[in-house]
């Protein structure tokens, strides 16, 4: 009678889209499309026999189940501290699989969420097989480099970089300068000239604004 009125239990499962050694590239719970009842449903979800859409989440979208490879029932799989996962009797990373990669049907790669402290890693699209295919095509000159639209860059290589330009244009600045000096020195004794700051600078002044 309850089960006429409420209808059969839901059953849900984590959506995993690519399955590593010791990685799970997890999107989130998802729910079945299927008329199986629970069990033969939970079942064919471990033995991967399931063939149909699953609804992802509160996306609202419906996807099929090719494009994953492991839909595991909601109480086989268990989250637990620091990134990590307990399933099939041992401990996995876990990495976040962001919505616009769950159409994806190329590898994906990890890497760290610089943005926020959770979750520790997130995918994105591995495309280094397109870039060795770009630069091994005829007629380009210059390497190419594909990448995700939106792809974190590493913000330590940007900070080396704007501390390598720093260092190179302190460095220059600083050559230039003695060179500037002993020119404005030359003439000055050439001149028969006291040697002022204000002096020098006039003189530094002109040769930098010079052609």
């Amino acid at each position: 009678m309850l089960r006429r009125v409420f209808g059969k239990k839901t059953v849900r499962c984590w959506v995993i889209k690519q399955l590593d050694t010791q990685m799970l590239h997890l999107c989130l719970l998802g729910r079945p499309d299927s008329r199986l009842k629970p069990e033969p449903l939970k079942e064919a979800l471990r033995q991967q026999r399931f063939s149909g859409g699953i609804s992802m989440g509160e996306s609202g979208l419906l996807l099929n189940a090719r494009l994953f490879d492991a839909l595991v029932p909601e109480e086989d799989l268990e989250l637990v501290h620091d990134g990590l996962a307990h399933w099939r009797g041992r401990f996995w990373v876990v990495s976040q699989v962001p919505q616009k990669c769950w159409t994806w049907e190329g590898r994906l790669v990890a890497e760290r969420n610089h943005l926020n402290d959770q979750p520790l890693l997130v995918s994105r699209e591995d495309v280094s097989a397109i870039s060795r295919r770009a630069e091994r095509a005829p007629g380009l000159t210059d390497k190419a480099v594909f990448r995700s639209q939106d792809a974190l860059e590493d913000p330590d290589k940007d900070i080396r970089y704007a501390i390598e330009r720093g260092l190179k244009s302190r460095a220059e600045f600083a050559h230039r300068y003695e060179q500037d000096l002993a020119f404005a020195m030359r003439r000055s004794n050439e001149r028969d000239e006291p040697v002022s700051d204000g002096h020098l600078e006039c003189e530094i002044s002109s040769r930098v604004e010079s052609p």
